[in-house]
Parts: structure tokens; C-alpha cells; sequence
């Protein structure tokens, strides 16, 4: 995929993600709260998951503890008449997150260059090197993107 397509699809997914930034799982978890809110038990939940109601406690203790499976969410939603969502939500922006870590990529390229160039008393000024490191994360971005992900 080129820069300019990759751009437009992370905007897209930028904006689909943009409603669930300010969610958070509450603290006894999903499961247990819809549960709870719509005034259900855990036998009656169990009874619709077709397992036993100390199932039921153990699926919440374990999605609260982070320990469950996206299979056994899904069952207890549908059990519960709700639809699972699962996504990662970016902590910055993911164009930003990318061009950012092309930067970096650029400046530490850069900078090993530099610092040879130093050593033979041919310093490039900061204006260069920051005008270098530019060209090199547009080239990085348009021309070889994956290699910014290398350590």
C-alpha cells in the first residue's frame, strides 16, 4: 500500500475509533455490569450461555482479571442481547504515531552520519541535518515504510 492510500485508511480508522477513546472496561468488567444493569443472575445467564451458574462467576472473575477468552465474551454478550466490540484504540494518532517513529528511523540514520562527519570536521549545520532528516522520513515513508519498524 502506498503512503498517500495508508494515509487515507488510517484517517479512516482514526475516525471509527475516534467514539471509543474516553471508554474504559469498568472494573468488575463488562460481563458483570450488563449483567447486573439489565437484572439478570448469574443462573439465568448461565442458563442462556448453557453452562452453570458458577461458570458464570468464574467468567466474570476472569475478564476482570484480564484472564478470559474473546470466544466467552462473545457467548455472554449474545446471551445478554449485546454485540462484542473488540479494537484497539490508539493512544495518539496513528498518522502521527507513523510519522513520528519515521523521524526517529531518520534521525538516528542521520545522526550516525554526523557524527563521522564531526569526526572529519565537516559539521553540517542544524538546519541541515533537521532538512535531511525530513527528506529522509518522507523517503522512508513513501518508499519503504516496514523498515521504520526495525530496531
Amino acid at each position: 500500500m502506498d503512503w498517500y492510500l495508508r494515509k487515507i485508511r488510517a484517517k479512516q480508522i482514526e475516525k471509527e475509533l475516534n467514539m471509543l477513546q474516553s471508554l474504559s472496561c469498568p472494573k468488575e468488567g463488562w460481563v458483570k455490569t450488563i449483567r447486573q444493569t439489565i437484572g439478570m443472575n448469574t443462573r439465568q445467564l448461565g442458563e442462556r450461555c448453557n453452562v452453570s451458574s458458577e461458570r458464570i462467576i468464574k467468567i466474570e472473575a476472569d475478564e476482570a482479571e484480564g484472564r478470559t477468552t474473546l470466544n466467552t465474551l462473545e457467548k455472554a454478550a449474545k446471551a445478554m442481547d449485546c454485540k462484542l466490540v473488540y479494537a484497539f484504540v490508539p493512544l495518539s494518532g496513528i498518522l502521527e504515531f507513523i510519522e513520528k517513529t519515521a523521524e526517529n528511523k531518520a534521525k538516528a540514520q542521520l545522526e550516525r552520519a554526523s557524527h563521522h562527519m564531526v569526526l572529519e570536521d565537516q559539521k553540517v549545520s542544524n538546519q541541515a541535518l533537521n532538512d535531511q532528516i525530513e527528506i529522509l522520513k518522507d523517503e522512508l515513508l513513501r518508499n519503504n515504510i516496514k523498515s521504520i519498524w526495525d530496531k
